[in-house]
């Protein structure tokens, strides 16, 4: 239990890191970063996949019943397009004035999480655990009865990344195997994104300073969404939301 809290902080601090990295990758377009983010992403989870076999027989067996069960494989299609719209706007949301809006979104996400995991899985919350729940509404409500930054962005945050946790456990894909294979997914439009991008890519190169924040960028995410998704595995959905309130205080 102790080592998932240190993954999910750990994680959450990395991407809170990137959210303000991304500001700096101008004048990159944000279709451009996420481009970069998910081919950098899906390289490096397949080199962190090659450490660990058991991660790999997971992508290869999910395969195998996806082939077997449609049903699954259309699963395995919605859960790389939920996912992949979370990834293009944290690429897109700090260089069109929404940061505040996605930054109230993942306040709200953690809540989400919890009422999901005590309506689908029964979960239970020790005192402290609800009073951490009962605090970090009263702080919602009044962000947003206050500083007005509730948007289409905040929902698509608080309400569509749920979904995606839900459908990986319910399907059994919530493992590094079954995040590859929504990368695997997003790569050849990550690679239409870069490749239709307005950035010249011999310019790019030229540039070592932004070549080198953008190897960057892409490690950190790299490392980042494999510790998130091994944070997901918690025994509770309620108490993962609950780790998550770190990633949000970074970000405002």
């Amino acid at each position: 239990m102790h080592k998932g809290v240190v993954i999910s902080v750990s994680g959450s601090c990395l991407f809170g890191v990137l959210f303000y990295l991304v500001t700096m990758l101008e004048p990159l377009s944000a279709f451009e970063i996420l481009g970069w983010r998910i081919l950098f992403m899906w390289l490096t989870l397949s080199l962190f996949m090659l450490l660990h076999h058991s991660d790999w027989k997971m992508a290869v067996d999910t395969l195998r019943v996806s082939m077997r069960q449609p049903w699954r494989f259309a699963a395995m299609l919605f859960s790389a397009s939920l996912v992949g719209a979370q990834f293009w706007l944290f690429v897109w949301a700090p260089g069109n004035g929404m940061s505040l809006d996605v930054s109230l979104g993942y306040f709200l996400f953690p809540l989400s999480l919890v009422l999901c995991g005590r309506v689908l899985y029964k979960d239970r919350l020790s005192r402290f655990q609800k009073l951490a729940v009962l605090l970090a509404s009263i702080g919602v409500a009044n962000q947003i009865y206050f500083g007005g930054n509730f948007s289409w962005a905040t929902l698509l945050v608080c309400v569509g990344y749920p979904p995606y946790f839900i459908l990986r456990r319910y399907v059994k894909s919530d493992n590094l195997g079954g995040f590859w294979w929504d990368l695997f997914i997003l790569s050849p439009l990550g690679a239409w994104f870069i490749w239709s991008g307005p950035a010249n890519m011999s310019a790019l190169l030229g540039d070592a300073s932004l070549t080198g924040l953008l190897a960057l960028y892409g490690l950190i995410s790299g490392v980042a969404m494999v510790l998130f998704i091994l944070a997901s595995r918690l025994p509770s959905m309620s108490l993962f939301g609950l780790l998550n309130y770190a990633e949000p205080v970074l970000l405002t």
